[in-house]
């Protein structure tokens, strides 16, 4: 049993790389196959989760790294352009709109890129799953609630009828 409790505690640890072994055709045996099967289904998922996590980073890169490019090109041509621009010309009042509602995008796309940039290193913040008495979740809940419910023009109140005493989750 020892073997089964060891196993138990390597899935708590998120260490799936163990087997369970138990050839008998019993009741055990069945459970013990169970097991491995949860084991390996649970493994399977963190190995696609962590593929599509990092193809994702890679495209998030390349996005980034695609944009910066032409917004370099853009900006210097925009800084050209307001520095030798003729002034007070009637005609040459147009091109400076231009030019600055081009800097004004150009700024726009490069805001984009440094979100961009950011999201691989919020997925980098380790999840860390809390026990919080349910008291304080269901004010943090309320608060959380009556704040959007207010951009609507609403009121909302969250009233609890849950027989618990804590939840678990991600809390921030």
């Amino acid at each position: 049993m020892l073997t089964r409790r060891f196993a138990f505690e390597q899935i708590a640890a998120d260490n799936l790389d163990f087997s369970v072994q138990y050839d008998a055709e019993d009741e055990l045996g069945t459970l013990c196959k169970s097991f491995e099967r949860m084991k390996n289904e649970l493994l399977n998922n963190y190995k696609r989760i962590w593929r599509m996590t990092e193809e994702r980073r890679k495209l998030n890169a390349a996005f980034a790294h695609d944009l910066r490019i032409p917004l370099t090109v853009l900006q210097g041509y925009t800084d050209f352009l307001e520095e030798y621009i003729p002034f007070p010309e009637k005609e040459d009042i147009k091109l400076l709109e231009t030019n600055h509602m081009m800097a004004y995008y150009i700024k726009r796309l490069e805001d984009y890129v440094k979100v961009m940039n950011k999201i691989p290193k919020l997925e980098d913040t380790p999840v860390k799953i809390q026990t919080v008495p349910i008291d304080s979740f269901m004010k943090m809940l309320d608060d959380n609630i009556k704040l959007t419910a207010k951009e609507y023009g609403k009121d909302i109140s969250v009233i609890n009828e849950a027989d618990l005493q804590e939840v678990r989750g991600v809390f921030r």
